[in-house]
């Protein structure tokens, strides 16, 4: 093999060494300036992502906490119900002094009673009885609601006049719930002059209209 020979098998091998050389700069170049630039952008997009999609929560958060605090301070919303209606018509005959005082719970012929549990105790219980009936001769029917038994007042009272022909009477009041214990309102009646209220019947004690007619009492828990 001539001189001439061997030295362009050198010179080819050495520019085949430095090609690969060179390309593997390029390589190592783009793995250590390019590839960590896409990578770094890729993450700070991901990152940019979680800290909007984070705010989306903070706000969020903050909006429930503002509704509730809005909604926890509405005032006069009705937070239950409870009704019931006489079953039966009921003869009153208790004779109420016409004097300044309220009347007590032992002075009056009860009428129908209510339970209710209140879920606050400063809410207020609105109750409201509504009843019909006629009274025997010329005489004075009334009703009031207590919350307690014996001496216990009345917290409201009404009543009507009537001439033998029927009346209705209504009743609609409301007091401090002041408990969160069962609470019981009692609706009792009495007369003025010795006559008799008949709720539910005419003045002859004759019963009138059915079950529709004996009346009704609703209690309501109204938020303060």
């Amino acid at each position: 093999m001539t001189v001439y020979r061997w030295i362009k098998i050198i010179l080819v091998a050495g520019l085949l060494f430095c090609s690969r050389a060179y390309s593997q700069d390029i390589i190592t170049d783009l793995e250590s300036e390019n590839t960590p630039g896409i990578l770094n952008e890729e993450f700070r997009k991901k990152q940019v992502g979680i800290d909007d999609n984070t705010a989306d929560i903070t706000t969020n958060t903050t909006n429930v906490t503002t509704n509730t605090a809005a909604i926890a301070a509405i005032s006069d919303v009705i937070v239950q119900r409870v009704s019931a209606s006489l079953s039966t018509p009921v003869d009153v005959t208790a004779t109420l002094t016409q004097d300044d005082t309220s009347p007590l719970y032992s002075e009056g012929d009860l009428i129908t009673s209510l339970v209710i549990t209140p879920t606050s105790a400063t809410n207020k219980i609105e109750f409201s009885v509504n009843l019909w009936g006629a009274i025997s001769g010329l005489d004075t029917g009334l009703i009031y609601v207590t919350t307690g038994t014996g001496s216990s007042e009345a917290l409201a009272i009404r009543g009507g006049y009537d001439n033998a022909k029927g009346l209705p009477i209504m009743l609609i009041d409301d007091v401090v719930a002041g408990t969160t214990s069962a609470l019981t309102f009692y609706v009792l009646g009495g007369v003025v002059s010795g006559g008799t209220f008949y709720v539910g019947r005419d003045a002859s004690g004759t019963d009138l209209y059915g079950s529709a007619n004996f009346g009704s009492i609703i209690l309501r828990e109204i938020k303060v």
